[in-house]
C-alpha cells in the first residue's frame, strides 16, 4: 500500500504546530512502506511556508530549515508521482460538485492519489470525507 502524503500533513510535521510530534512519530512508524507526494505537493509546502512566515508565524531562517529537511526527505524517502492532464481534469470534475467543498489543491491531490492507488493521508476531515465520496481510499490522521 502506498501512502500519498498531503501538503498539510507535511507542514505540520516539518513545522511546530499542535500535531508536529505526533506526526514525526506517525511517519517514523511508516519505515518499510512506500510514502508518496506529487509535484504538487513541492510548491504547495512551499506556498505554505512562505505563508508562515508573513503571518509572522516562523522566521525565514526556520523556513529554510523546514524547507531543507522537506527537500531531503522528498529526494531521499519519498515516492514524487508527476501530476497529469487527467488529473488536472478530474479535479475540476470534482471541484465543479458543489456539495464537495473542495478547494482545488485538496481535489488535485485526491486525483493523484486515485491514479496511482494510494490512500491520502491528509489531518484535513473536509478532504477525508470528499476522497470517500469520491472513491478515493483516504486515511485521517
Amino acid at each position: 500500500m502506498i501512502h500519498y502524503l498531503d501538503t498539510s500533513l507535511l507542514v505540520a510535521a516539518y513545522t511546530a504546530e499542535r500535531n508536529s510530534e505526533r506526526l514525526v512519530v506517525w511517519l517514523k512508524g511508516l519505515a518499510g512502506i512506500e510514502i508518496a507526494i506529487s509535484q504538487w505537493t513541492r510548491v504547495e509546502f512551499s506556498s505554505a511556508l512562505a505563508i508562515k512566515v508573513r503571518t509572522r508565524q516562523i522566521t525565514p531562517a526556520l523556513q529554510m530549515e523546514a524547507a531543507a529537511r522537506f527537500l531531503s526527505s522528498a529526494t531521499g524517502s519519498f515516492t514524487e508521482f508527476p501530476v497529469v492532464s487527467e488529473d488536472f481534469a478530474t479535479a475540476a470534475n470534482w471541484c465543479a460538485d458543489h456539495r464537495s467543498a473542495l478547494r482545488a489543491g485538496d481535489a488535485l491531490h485526491l486525483a493523484v492519489a486515485r491514479r496511482n492507488e494510494a490512500t491520502l493521508c491528509t489531518l484535513d476531515k473536509r478532504l477525508h470525507v470528499a476522497g470517500r465520496r469520491f472513491s478515493v481510499r483516504t486515511a485521517l490522521i
